[in-house]
């Protein structure tokens, strides 16, 4: 196999697999302004995500608030992640 096919493949791959995170959050949130029950594939795909930083935050001088910020949080952190995985992987190959 090729080098940069290799490179392009986990590019690919690490692209989707953070925009299924993406949509999947953004559903979540939309998900809790409605009045219907949220999908479970969607609460367990997002719960370990949400769930720390939802508990950073309420420890942080601002949690306490009535708006959940975790979703913006994670949204925000996985695309920094994102970036810097295919930084390294762009300088690596």
């Amino acid at each position: 196999m090729d080098a940069l096919f290799v490179r392009d493949l986990v590019i690919f791959v690490v692209s989707m697999f953070a925009w299924v995170l993406r949509v999947a959050i953004f559903l979540r949130a939309i998900c809790s302004w409605l009045p219907f029950n949220m999908p479970p594939l969607l609460y367990y795909i997002t719960e370990p995500i949400l769930s720390p930083i939802r508990s950073m935050f309420n420890r942080s001088p601002l949690g306490g608030s009535m708006i959940d910020f975790s979703p913006l949080i994670a949204l925000f952190l996985i695309q920094i992640v994102v970036n810097l995985i295919l930084g390294a992987l762009l300088q690596w190959l």
